[in-house]
């Protein structure tokens, strides 16, 4: 997860290549949609004719406990969670988003999964808002705008786990929930379901098209993938003192809320924030 969040080098940078070459997506034409990816554990391509053979059975998504559309409100807060913390990771990570249409509102094929032969509801895009996931479509926003507002974002140099500068930040280094950076045994222990991700953005290793030094704001990311609530402590530095949530699945860390180098905020399950350097 970290690998990609950072722009996958592990595929790219052996042959010179640059972050922008990952074309970055979490579904694509072929597949669920993001809605279907968190409400179906198996395919149910029944309507295509073939006696559902038609269409991988390597989904790799979850129900959040009841397969298909459900009443249950504490269900689908957890689906419609679940689509922001995806829409999170695909919109800030290195690279280059790329986003299925429809995803952003949540549409649904019902749980086909290779809709090629229905040129009918099951494959086209509702945009009327009835039944639309607004949430989602606002959050995709505004993790959109995020990046297009700031080059920290959207990096166009490798990141070295080191300072651009004498002196300075490292460019990216990764966060225990305990505030200090990772260690190697860290990255072992499976009980560790939560990642931080400090970018600094004082300044950027990229130049500006003149050469220039470019400076933007740093941001931490916080990710906790177990459905407990977790404590994380915003790491003590002599860079960054103070940050604002700007993007938030977390009701408890709505954007908006004030941070601080030191301080212990206790995460949702399965939730996320984002913290903008002030």
């Amino acid at each position: 997860m970290a690998t990609r969040l950072a722009g996958s080098s592990d595929l790219y940078a052996d042959d010179g290549r640059s972050p922008y070459a990952s074309v970055n997506f979490v579904t694509a034409h072929d597949g669920f949609t993001l809605r279907d990816l968190v409400s179906y554990e198996r395919k149910h391509n029944e309507d295509n004719g073939e006696h559902n053979a038609d269409g991988t059975d390597h989904n790799r998504s979850w129900n959040c406990g009841v397969e298909g559309e459900t009443d249950d409100r504490d269900v689908v807060a957890l689906r419609r969670r679940q689509a922001r913390n995806l829409m999170t990771t695909l919109c800030l990570s290195a690279g280059v988003p790329m986003l299925t249409a429809g995803d952003e509102r949540g549409r649904t094929q019902r749980g086909n999964n290779n809709p090629y032969g229905q040129d009918n509801e099951t494959s086209w895009i509702d945009w009327r808002p009835d039944d639309a996931w607004l949430d989602v479509y606002e959050h995709t926003k505004t993790a959109l705008r995020l990046r297009r507002e700031h080059p920290a974002l959207r990096q166009r140099h490798w990141f070295e786990g080191r300072p651009a500068i004498r002196g300075g930040a490292k460019d990216l280094a990764w966060l225990h929930p305990q505030g200090r950076e990772m260690s190697t045994e860290d990255w072992y222990d499976e009980s560790i379901r939560v990642v931080g991700m400090f970018v600094s953005g004082n300044p950027l290793r990229s130049p500006g098209p003149h050469g220039e030094q470019l400076h933007d704001k740093s941001f931490v990311v916080w990710l906790n993938s177990q459905p407990e609530p977790v404590d994380v402590t915003f790491p003590e530095n002599q860079w960054v003192q103070e940050g604002e949530i700007v993007l938030s699945t977390d009701t408890d860390n709505p954007p908006g809320t004030l941070v601080t180098a030191g301080q212990t905020v206790r995460l949702q399950g399965c939730s996320g924030v984002v913290a903008r350097q002030t």
